[in-house]
């Protein structure tokens, strides 16, 4: 029977642990959930028009071409990501993941360039990027933070091809004739 209240005691202080733990979100948020005030619908359509897509094009440096990006695209709500591919100077081609809060006054980010055989990892935020519905264009900035310190470019890419985005009932977020679907 001694071993009765100390049984007690445990099961009393786990059952008031996991009580802590099944707060509401907004006074227990999940690491990366929305703070209080803050909710995202899944089914809602991005906040720009639609960026996911394959994109191409160039890589500039104090205003001079001195490579090309190619940028495969997916996004859901106000989030999107993927894989890119730089070729800049004689580097190799660097492959690289990025991910962007999707913002109509401009999407901010982070690109971080995979390890190969001859560089290691390096970090640039992204910044400024807009994408333009008339010219098809995503435009922005990456300034080295991690790895690769002081490196500042600029990108312009064109949308090649949109992904199709799937939200509730409508099945694309800006159905097109141009670009064509992916």
């Amino acid at each position: 029977m001694k071993k009765t209240p100390k049984l007690l005691a445990v099961g009393l202080a786990f059952a008031l642990s996991l009580a802590g733990c099944a707060g509401s979100a907004g006074t227990n948020p999940a690491v990366g959930a929305p703070g209080a005030g803050e909710s995202i619908d899944a089914h809602a359509p991005p906040p720009a028009d639609g960026i996911a897509g394959h994109y191409s094009g160039a890589v500039t440096q104090k205003g001079a071409a001195v490579g090309t990006v190619k940028m495969d695209l997916s996004e859901s709500g106000h989030s999107a990501g993927g894989s890119v591919t730089l070729k800049i100077g004689t580097l190799p081609k660097l492959g690289a993941i990025a991910s962007l809060n999707v913002a109509t006054t401009g999407s901010t980010g982070t690109l971080v360039v995979l390890p190969t055989k001859t560089i290691s990892s390096c970090s640039f935020a992204i910044t400024k990027a807009f994408y333009n519905p008339n010219t098809f264009m995503l435009t922005g900035k990456l300034t080295a933070f991690h790895g690769c310190t002081g490196e500042a470019f600029s990108f312009a890419a064109k949308e090649i091809c949109y992904y199709r985005v799937g939200h509730g009932k409508r099945e694309d977020v800006a159905p097109r004739t141009f670009p064509k679907s992916c």
